[in-house]
């Protein structure tokens, strides 16, 4: 979107193409975690901005090499953001095993009780959405600390938020096997277990989705791949980029 409304500015007929239904990525994630609503003033300002300087909006709509060879474009920045990152742990791939980006898109339900694997932002704010709905929450992290690089200001309140939420968080552990009813990590070179567990949820970080980038290789006269397709960072990054490549076309 930053993309798109710095290059409308400059004059260009822009269109931006989103397959999903709605704009904003995952932008729209991050508001979903408490005390975070906010965010969404964001994406409701680039959307207006989008609709005043006339940019043609395509959702539903993946791009892909027949519309470049339809449309013949002279520049064409890639922003197709990150997909997340799977840990190759036995039982992954249970139905009751979600990713963090599809409960916080309201895209599956978990049960009473669940195991977040990763304590990074994703996983921590996961984490407190779950508890602030009332359910039992475990956080297992490999690293030492919780949100580790996470801004001072925001992590001090995310946790102050996971404590008054009785979430437990264990750190400096490794998750092993995931069973059905059932999580084992390793602490201190210990095998644990946490049973009765209804779901786990995985958010160990994400890498960049960047498929189309090779497929329009050559194809186009300029092509400028921003964001996370580059390389996953912090979203304030990412716009920067994008601010940029609609100088740059």
């Amino acid at each position: 979107m930053q993309s798109a409304i710095i290059a409308a500015k400059r004059g260009h007929e822009v269109h931006l193409y989103e397959k999903g239904d709605k704009l904003g990525g995952q932008w729209l994630l991050a508001a979903v975690p408490p005390s975070k609503t906010e965010l969404n003033t964001l994406t409701i300002w680039l959307k207006a901005q989008l609709d005043k300087l006339g940019v043609h909006v395509h959702l539903k709509t993946e791009l892909n090499e027949n519309i470049i060879e339809n449309e013949n474009p002279d520049a064409v920045i890639i922003a197709t953001g990150a997909k997340p990152f799977v840990p190759n742990i036995p039982g992954v791939n249970l139905p009751e095993v979600v990713l963090a980006q599809d409960v916080l898109a309201g895209k599956k339900d978990v049960g009473q009780s669940v195991v977040v694997v990763g304590g990074g932002l994703v996983g921590a704010e996961t984490a407190a959405h779950l508890a602030n709905h009332g359910k039992k929450v475990v956080i297992i992290e490999m690293q030492k600390e919780i949100v580790k690089d996470g801004e001072p200001a925001v992590k001090y309140f995310l946790l102050k938020d996971l404590q008054e939420h009785n979430v437990e968080i264990i750190t400096s552990a490794t998750v092993k096997e995931i069973k059905q009813g059932s999580i084992t990590f390793e602490k201190d070179h210990v095998m644990k277990e946490i049973r009765d567990v209804d779901n786990v949820v995985i958010a160990v970080g994400s890498k960049p989705e960047n498929t189309l980038a090779d497929k329009l290789q050559g194809k186009v006269e300029k092509l400028i791949t921003v964001g996370d397709a580059l390389k996953v960072r912090k979203a304030l990054e990412a716009m920067e980029e994008g601010y940029r490549a609609g100088l740059a076309v």
